[in-house]
């Protein structure tokens, strides 16, 4: 496990890089120049789903607390 400072500018804050989110991460580096434009939009619009779907909860949150 490796740890590393998180840039988001809150002070005090640790990101924590599992080995596994680390071994994603390369594997996507070597496997995105190699995919047609296609299949990056593709990658693109999965990942930006998921992101939303990771944020609905906490914007959910949000109305619930304003």
């Amino acid at each position: 496990m490796k740890i590393t400072k998180d840039t988001s500018g809150k002070e005090g804050s640790v990101t924590v890089m599992e080995e596994r989110e680390k071994k994603i991460l390369e594997n996507f580096a070597v496997l995105i120049p190699k995919l047609s434009e296609a299949d990056k939009s593709y990658l693109l619009g999965l990942g930006e789903g998921m992101m939303i779907k990771i944020e609905m909860p906490k914007k959910e949150m949000m109305k619930t607390t304003a």
